[in-house]
């Protein structure tokens, strides 16, 4: 039934909208951390777009802080619009695919950024959430043009662009948009493989896949995830679903995504009883892939909210079924009562997920405020070793949260710190270090150019030695 997926897709956007009221509310947590800090300081100190490894399609929240950047906008309403960003587009991506009734998408949508999500809403930089929202317009847009039968230049130059944005934006798009045109191949077979315009698409398709493989191979950061699938063998895959990644996703199935484990269950029962089984081992056959895929990449344990973004991938394979054949099937009042039960469940999780990420920034705003008052702007701490890499989360990024925090009022003067081991200090000659400089996490950089409007930091002292306290 068509009304149970409008209705469907009126919910996921209701939820797309409660996210981003959450972005509204939580937009230091999100911002003042890790990759947001570094990727928004990155944007704001050069005013250029900051992307890596070929991800374009991450342009579209990047370009809200640039602009309010360019319009001199304060620091604290260009970190509440870099952490907004994110939300905004996934929410007009929702509200583009109800208008032109591609309603089983929407529905992924908001299944996708909810049903395997806690604190991986709090870490919002992984570009795959981007690319996900370009696939969804990617699909929806292709499917919405065959129907109303579009200017064909038009369509595969639309076609084209789009599935260049979302698969160039994340590699594991590569298993996200070969499952799902796959899928609707086979759901559609009959009408498809008399349409030569579908074998044009996945010629195209397959070029845009295969040259994202290409140059992921040789990225430095992808490069290094990928080359663990491709020297996958048997003994490694063995180990690799014995891995504690393995047996923690497989507990999170029964205790904190058990919803979706649900839809699945649900979707195979349906499938196999409409005898629609090729679909059923298709979806079989990905879940299988991504699985083995994430355990090869990441075998032991990691930051919860890291592995949880890279989960979080698996749900499009996992409720397509349930979105696109599950619910037309049900009854409208049970179909609602579903949705709105695994929403809310999932929104609660997400809400309550905030308690870690608002201890991080609470305990950094008492180091800023305790370096502010007295007077210290540059601190290098070398006390870093595994206990307080925990409680940080990621420590990395320190410098520029701190920098970040510490100049959201003009009051008090700027502070940036960076946390390092003896070792490191001693190896990094900090001593040596000039006073009209700053330590990055990645290098050092000349204060001369520093953007002077939102970062004040100090020219005459040299980095003071201290001690990172972190309850």
């Amino acid at each position: 039934m068509e009304q149970n997926l409008k209705m469907g897709s009126k919910m996921s956007i209701a939820t797309l909208f409660c996210l981003l009221l959450g972005a509204i509310l939580y937009y230091q947590e999100r911002i003042i951390f890790s990759d947001a800090a570094w990727v928004l300081y990155n944007i704001i100190n050069k005013k250029e777009l900051f992307i890596i490894e070929h991800r374009y399609g991450a342009f579209i929240s990047q370009i809200f802080p640039l602009i309010g950047t360019y319009l001199g906008l304060s620091l604290s309403t260009i970190l509440l619009l870099y952490s907004i960003s994110f939300s905004i587009f996934y929410l007009c991506t929702a509200l583009y695919l109800h208008w032109i009734k591609q309603y089983s998408l929407s529905i992924l949508l908001g299944f996708y950024y909810t049903i395997c999500c806690t604190s991986a809403y709090y870490w919002t930089n992984n570009e795959v959430h981007q690319a996900v929202a370009w696939l969804m317009i990617f699909l929806g847009s292709t499917m919405h043009h065959e129907t109303i039968k579009s200017n064909k230049l038009f369509t595969y130059a639309s076609f084209t662009l789009l599935a260049v944005l979302a698969i160039f934006t994340h590699p594991l798009i590569l298993f996200s948009a070969s499952f799902l045109w796959g899928f609707l191949y086979l759901e559609q077979k009959e009408v498809w493989v008399r349409n030569k315009h579908f074998w044009f698409y996945t010629l195209i398709l397959i070029i845009i896949l295969s040259i994202k493989l290409y140059s992921s191979q040789r990225g430095w950061y992808d490069g290094e995830k990928i080359s663990n699938i491709q020297s996958a063998n048997w003994s490694k895959i063995t180990s690799a679903i014995r891995s504690y990644t393995a047996k923690e996703f497989v507990h999170h199935l029964i205790y904190q995504y058990w919803q979706m484990t649900l839809i699945v269950l649900t979707s195979y029962f349906i499938l196999i009883a409409s005898k629609k089984v090729v679909l059923a081992l298709w979806t079989t056959l990905y879940l299988m892939l991504f699985f083995i895929s994430i355990c090869l990449t990441y075998p032991d344990k990691t930051i919860h909210f890291y592995i949880e973004s890279e989960w979080m991938s698996i749900s499009i394979i996992a409720c397509f079924a349930f979105a696109r054949i599950v619910l037309p099937a049900l009854h409208h009042k049970i179909s609602f009562a579903l949705l709105l039960g695994i929403f809310s469940i999932r929104l609660y999780a997400i809400a309550i997920a905030a308690s870690p990420f608002e201890k991080h920034l609470q305990e950094l705003k008492s180091v800023v405020s305790q370096h502010q008052n007295n007077q210290e702007t540059k601190i290098v701490y070398t006390n870093r070793n595994a206990l307080l890499d925990d409680r940080l989360m990621m420590s990395w990024a320190l410098p520029i949260e701190t920098l970040l925090l510490s100049n959201l009022t003009d009051k008090k003067p700027s502070v940036t710190a960076i946390l390092m081991s003896q070792e490191e200090y001693q190896h990094r000659k900090i001593k040596e270090i000039a006073k009209d400089v700053m330590i990055e996490p990645f290098g050092i950089l000349k204060l001369e150019k520093i953007n002077k409007k939102y970062f004040r930091i100090d020219t005459l002292t040299r980095y003071k030695v201290d001690q990172l306290e972190w309850r």
